[in-house]
C-alpha cells in the first residue's frame, strides 16, 4: 500500500489577516471550472501516482474545517485520516 504524508499543522502566521488555514487557499480551477485550494493540488498528484492511503497531520484549531473540506474518502478511492495533537 502506498502511504503519503500531507502536514497541515502550521499556524499560518504569516499569511496574516487571511482567516482560514493556508492548505484551504483558493488556488486555480480543476477541469470543470471549479475552484481548487492549495492542499488539492498536492492531494491530487498524490492520487494520479497511486497513493491509497493519505495521512494528514492537522492542528485541533483547523482540524474540522479541513476534515469538512476534504472528508475521508476521495474521488480515487483513496482514504484519507487525520492526525490531531496539541503543541509542536
Amino acid at each position: 500500500m502506498l502511504i503519503g504524508i500531507v502536514p497541515m499543522g502550521g499556524s499560518g502566521e504569516r499569511w496574516a489577516p487571511y482567516p482560514g488555514p493556508k492548505e484551504l487557499l483558493p488556488f486555480g480551477l480543476d477541469e470543470h471550472g471549479r475552484p481548487l485550494v492549495i492542499a488539492d493540488h498536492v492531494i491530487r498528484r498524490m492520487e494520479r501516482a497511486g497513493v491509497e492511503l493519505i495521512v494528514v497531520p492537522v492542528r485541533p484549531e483547523k482540524a474540522t474545517l479541513v476534515l469538512g473540506y476534504f472528508g475521508h474518502r476521495r474521488p480515487s478511492g483513496a482514504t484519507m485520516v487525520y492526525i490531531s495533537a496539541p503543541g509542536p
